[in-house]
């Protein structure tokens, strides 16, 4: 069937349920039948191993292949290129819109070319690139390009701060000072929805808002947003969402702070317009037994754990305060919401990472703390008896919606942390099943995702199920990916893989700020869903998973940045992070891993002849007195080594502590031996 019927069908039905469409993915087409003709459409499939054999099983069917390097979600401030293979010569047909400029294809190889481009400054949103081969076929190309990865943070954290503001001290449910759901279609906030949750602070629809930011503080710190997450975090989420008071109930998460009750009926606690039919009742509302609501709370304590003890007058809570939260709230949940019962705690929660990095912190306060050394141990083991399960059972990748990827990031995190290697891989194995790596923005790094819009997406004719760009997913699956690709430095396409999910979740920030739940994929819609709903746990796992990679492989034609920009220069191999946070890098050859927990990395320098790498560090910027700096070499490769730091810094929690000047950049090199 020609698509240009297809498309009149579609807008018609977009009409009849209201939705704003978005456009077409390709160019349509369209023919006439007349009486008597007929014309034969098919599809021809292959098969292959795996994965990591599906572009080798395509060109030696004579189909192209067409590879985004670093991806194809993009930003102006990188050079990006298309690596084709085809034993037909491509060429560039269309750009459409013109946000991509691209120069003259390169013969790289036999059947290996490669297109270079830059994306235009200004540009936002959806770019289709048309190729043509010399054999006659047509590929297409789908991009999303943005400023920056910087500014996509930026323009959150604005956002979430000032329209989502919610500050209403007459507000019978408590929900206010605080960052509450945003539907971005009505421009205005969710003070009511069918759903409690949405509306009530909680689960992943209701805290999605306050978790992204919080998150993103971690790499885009902002005093201003940090003290109003403050107010937050001392005076609503502890106290109101989450039980403070001494008793049988501590630290227990509540459901949702909003319900439904029909004695409230004509009090102006309601919207008349909102069916409450199926709205949860206060005792449903203050259940603490959901574990999946644990992780939430513990992403704003850490965050501003993080900021308070690396930084100065960033926060006017004490650093042992916020830590200790997430102490209460990791034991609560064992004690709330734990094993057995109707919690969770036996499948992997989205955000379970950052328990992780509350016991990797409370391990580092521990050698000189007796007290949080034993929490540290409390906790281990907990995680461990979860861990213990998962290494009993043969597919141990099911949430509470089996049939989705929301539990691998925890089981693989936690099989990794406790050795059991073989739960890790299957996990890692799973995930390359479902995280494609297409020339399309939304697919690639987008996981497996048809069930939330009916519980995270504004409400109506759009919840439904579907399959979903750029919902959590993604993001969840890129973080065991790209931790596993440290380990395994030559494995290209599960970077590619991964990379897709990492910055997949900033294409769900629109140009005014607004952090969208997820995308539409159904073709009567085609556009961002206008309720914020579960975006928390999208820019949760990108702040732990954003990071800058140098790679020399002759698949991507030869050094390469992903979330870099790198360049060479003789010997010397320059990467300039261009990621959101710039505080992690890793340079795959040598596989050295560097990570700060204060500071921004200005640029590294690495020697291919000698090992050796050199770091610099931007300025004290006011709130950052020192950079603090730890590293490690995550695999064994011909040019690995031991890297030790040249000169004498003071050690912390287990980072060197270099001093930064004010206004200018600070060098410190480190020497392979």
């Amino acid at each position: 069937m020609a698509t240009a019927g297809l498309q009149e069908l579609d807008r018609t039905e977009a009409q009849t349920l209201r939705f704003n469409r978005g456009s077409d993915y390709n160019n349509l087409s369209n023919f006439t039948l007349t009486p008597g003709q007929s014309r034969s459409i098919g599809l021809r499939f292959f098969t292959s191993t795996g994965p990591r054999t599906v572009e080798d099983r395509l060109t030696a069917f004579e189909r192209p292949v067409i590879v985004g390097v670093p991806g194809f979600t993009v930003t102006a401030d990188q050079d990006i290129k298309m690596i084709i293979k085809s034993n037909h010569a491509p060429s560039i047909c269309d750009v459409s819109p013109a946000w991509i400029s691209f120069h003259n294809t390169q013969k790289i190889s036999k059947g290996i070319y490669a297109i270079t481009g830059r994306v235009r400054v200004g540009s936002y949103g959806q770019v289709r690139v048309t190729i043509n081969f010399a054999n006659g076929d047509v590929g297409t190309a789908h991009y999303y390009v943005y400023d920056s990865n910087a500014s996509q943070l930026d323009k959150l954290g604005q956002f979430r701060f000032s329209k989502q503001w919610y500050d209403n001290a007459s507000d019978y449910f408590h929900r206010g000072p605080g960052i509450i759901t945003y539907d971005n279609e009505k421009k205005q906030q969710v003070l009511d929805d069918p759903r409690a949750w949405v509306a009530g602070l909680s689960d992943e629809a209701g805290s999605g808002s306050f978790v992204s930011a919080a998150a993103k503080q971690l790499g885009r710190p902002n005093k201003t947003e940090i003290a109003m997450l403050e107010q937050f975090a001392t005076r609503t989420l502890w106290g109101h969402l989450q039980i403070s008071e001494p008793g049988d109930s501590y630290a227990g998460v509540r459901k949702s702070l909003f319900y439904y009750d029909a004695a409230l009926e004509g009090r102006g606690v309601y919207d008349s317009a909102v069916n409450h039919s199926g709205t949860w009742d206060a005792a449903e509302a203050n259940k603490i037994s959901r574990s999946y609501d644990y992780p939430h709370a513990v992403v704003v304590y850490w965050t501003l754990y993080r900021l308070a003890r690396n930084h100065v007058g960033l926060t006017s809570v004490s650093w042992s305060w916020y830590l200790d939260r997430c102490y209460d709230t990791i034991i609560g949940m064992r004690d709330h919401a734990g094993i057995g019962g109707d919690g969770y705690s036996q499948f992997g929660l989205m955000e379970g990472s950052y328990f992780e990095q509350v016991l990797l912190d409370l391990q580092r306060e521990g050698l000189t703390n007796t007290t949080l050394s034993t929490r540290a141990n409390e906790i281990q083991a907990f995680m461990k008896q979860r861990a213990d399960i998962w290494n009993s059972e043969p597919y141990p990748y099911g949430s509470e919606f089996p049939w989705d990827n929301t539990a691998q990031e925890e089981v693989y995190l936690w099989s990794r942390y406790f050795k059991y290697t073989s739960v890790a891989n299957a996990t890692i194995e799973t995930l390359m099943a479902i995280m494609p790596s297409v020339p399309h923005w939304g697919y690639s790094g987008s996981g497996r995702d048809l069930w939330d819009l009916l519980y995270s997406g504004q409400s109506g004719n759009g919840s439904r199920i579907e399959r979903i760009f750029h919902h959590y997913k993604g993001a969840q699956s890129a973080l065991p990916l790209i931790t596993q690709f440290f380990a395994y430095p030559s494995d290209i396409h599960m970077l590619r893989a991964g990379y897709g999910g990492v910055v997949g979740p900033l294409t769900s920030i629109g140009s005014d700020g607004f952090g969208s739940t997820g995308f539409h994929t159904r073709p009567d819609y085609l556009a961002w869903d206008p309720l914020s709903g579960d975006n928390g746990v999208n820019i949760a796992l990108h702040a732990l998973s954003t990071i800058a990679i140098a790679v020399n492989d002759v698949s991507l034609g030869g050094w390469t940045g992903f979330g870099a920009t790198v360049t060479q220069c003789g010997d010397i191999i320059t990467i300039t992070p261009i990621d959101s946070a710039r505080s992690r890098i890793f340079i795959a050859e040598n596989a050295l891993h560097m990570e700060l927990d204060s500071g921004k990395f200005s640029a590294v320098t690495y020697n291919i002849a000698t090992g050796a790498v050199g770091v610099t560090f931007d300025g004290n910027d006011g709130f950052t007195p020192d950079a603090r700096v730890r590293w490690y070499t995550s695999a064994q490769t011909a040019k690995s080594g031991n890297y030790a730091i040249d000169g004498q810094y003071k050690v912390e929690r287990g980072c060197a502590v270099v001093p930064l000047s004010s206004g200018k950049t600070t060098l410190v090199n480190f020497t392979r031996s």
